[in-house]
C-alpha cells in the first residue's frame, strides 16, 4: 500500500508497507539549488550524458514566468549562472580555466562583463562576470536579417565554432531562450565541436519547454523549429527542473537527476506534499490537466 504524506521543510516523503521513503529534497534557497545542480549534473555526466538541461525560476522558488520585471529576471539569471558554473568548474582538471560560459548574444555578454546602468537604479545590472577567471563567449550576434530569418537567404552563417577553443572542457549556455536562433547556435556548438570531443553542454534556463510545446509559430523558421523539436532537444537529459503551477492549490513539478519526476503540492503553512511521481518527464499540459486534478 502506498500513501502520500506531508512533511515540513524541503523534503517530501511517502510511505509503503515496509518503510518510510523520502524523495529528493526540494531546495529551500538558491544556494541549495546550485549545490543540487552541481550534484545532479555530475551524476548525469558520469552516466554518459553530454547534453544537460537545467531549468528553474530565477527570482523566487515559487514563482512563474512573468512574476518579475524582465531586467530583474535577467540579472538574477546571470548571478545563478555564475554560481553554477563556479561549482561545476571545481570538478574539472583545469578548473575555471577550462570551462566556457556562453551568453545568448553579444549584448548579454557585454552586460554580464561590463554591467549596465539601465533607466534607473532598479534596472541597473552589476557586471557579474567582470572578474571571472574562466572563458567567456556568446552564441549569436543578432541583427534584423538574422532575427527575421532572412540571414540564411544571404548566406549569413553564425560562426559559433570560431568562439570556442580546442581545450574547452565544458560549455555552459546561459539563457538561450529569446529566439530559436540561440538554440540553433547551441546545436551548432554541439554538432561541430562538443559531440565528437565528448564535451558536456549545460543549458541553463533555455526554456526548452517552448520548443517541446510548439510555442514558436510553425511558419517561422519551420525547418529549424522541426529540427530542434524532433531531433536536438530530445537528446537532452533534464538534470534539474522546477516549474510552478499557481492557483488555489499551487503545486510544482520537480526533478533532480537521477531521481524521479515529482509533483508536489504546496500548502499554506509552507509544507509540501508529494502527490505523484514517475520516471519519465510529463508535459506541463499533462500535469495541469490530468495529474493535478486527479490528486486534488
Amino acid at each position: 500500500a502506498m500513501v502520500t504524506a506531508t512533511c515540513r521543510g524541503a523534503t517530501a516523503c511517502r510511505w509503503n508497507a515496509r518503510r518510510r521513503v523520502c524523495a529528493g529534497a526540494f531546495p529551500r534557497s538558491y544556494a541549495e539549488v546550485s549545490l543540487q545542480v552541481q550534484e545532479s549534473a555530475w551524476k548525469a555526466i558520469q552516466d554518459g550524458n553530454r547534453l544537460l538541461e537545467v531549468e528553474f525560476p530565477p527570482c523566487a522558488l515559487d514563482a512563474v514566468e512573468g512574476d518579475e520585471e524582465g531586467m530583474r529576471e535577467a540579472n538574477r539569471n546571470v548571478q545563478h549562472v555564475h554560481a553554477i558554473a563556479s561549482k561545476m568548474a571545481s570538478g574539472l582538471d583545469g578548473g575555471k580555466e577550462k570551462i566556457r560560459v556562453m551568453f545568448a548574444d553579444r549584448t548579454e555578454f557585454q552586460v554580464a562583463t561590463e554591467g549596465s546602468s539601465g533607466f534607473d537604479q532598479v534596472d541597473a545590472v552589476e557586471p557579474t562576470f567582470d572578474e571571472w577567471s574562466g572563458r567567456l563567449g556568446w552564441l549569436t550576434d543578432p541583427s534584423f536579417l538574422t532575427e527575421s530569418g532572412l540571414g540564411a537567404l544571404f548566406g549569413m552563417e553564425n560562426k559559433v565554432r570560431e568562439r570556442l577553443e580546442e581545450d574547452d572542457e565544458m560549455l555552459v549556455m546561459a539563457m538561450p531562450s529569446f529566439s530559436i536562433n540561440e538554440m540553433m547556435a547551441v546545436a551548432d556548438a554541439w554538432n561541430v565541436f562538443a559531440e565528437e570531443r565528448h564535451v558536456p553542454v549545460i543549458v541553463i534556463n533555455g526554456s526548452l519547454d517552448r520548443i517541446r510545446s510548439g510555442y514558436y509559430p510553425a511558419f517561422w523558421s519551420r525547418k529549424e523549429n522541426q529540427f530542434l523539436r524532433e531531433t536536438f532537444v530530445p537528446k537532452f537529459q533534464t538534470v534539474y527542473y522546477i516549474h510552478n503551477f499557481k492557483g488555489s492549490k499551487p503545486a510544482v513539478l520537480f526533478r533532480a537527476y537521477p531521481g524521479p519526476w515529482q509533483v508536489l503540492r504546496r500548502h499554506k503553512d509552507g509544507s509540501m506534499q508529494l502527490v505523484h511521481e514517475q520516471d519519465s518527464m510529463p508535459s506541463l499540459q499533462e500535469v495541469a490537466l490530468e495529474i493535478l486534478p486527479r490528486t486534488a
